[in-house]
């Protein structure tokens, strides 16, 4: 009698991870009011010998390496383009314009995501209609 391996672990064929590049790396932001100044000293200083963001090369935040960098990066590149840190870098006027930054720079990404006009929300929706649709078929269904 030959035992056969179940068979999600014959399903589970996995693409190897891409190993980042040694001695390249984002860190982390701190939590908090202070987030978006780290965020605009690595975009703009980089951080512990490493090139500031806005001067890697696509190779280390493209092609294998984007599911390694690129929302890191990315996050950084659009809560400080031009269009949201003004280029004065008044910090003055830019938590008047985005008080969200004091909370942290999620909340401050969100800001700017919902205030984008190219931004584009894709809500999903289901096949079967919206909540209030499903919602109205079961009420439907099972009145008399």
């Amino acid at each position: 009698m030959s035992v056969q391996a179940p068979v999600h672990a014959q399903a589970a064929t996995r693409v190897p991870r891409t190993l980042p590049i040694p001695g390249v790396f984002i860190p982390n932001l701190p939590a908090g009011s202070s987030a978006w100044r780290e965020a605009v000293r690595q975009w703009e200083e980089g951080a512990e010998n490493l090139l500031p963001l806005c001067d890697w090369p696509p190779a280390w935040y493209s092609g294998g390496m984007r599911t390694v960098f690129r929302t890191k990066r990315g996050d950084r590149k659009t809560g400080l383009s031009s269009s949201h840190f003004p280029a004065h870098r008044d910090e003055d006027t830019f938590l008047r314009l985005y008080p969200e930054a004091s909370k942290g720079f999620r909340a401050l990404l969100t800001a700017i995501q919902a205030r984008s006009p190219t931004h584009v929300c894709r809500h999903r929706t289901s096949k079967h209609g919206s909540p209030e649709e499903r919602d109205s078929a079961c009420s439907r269904a099972s009145s008399p």
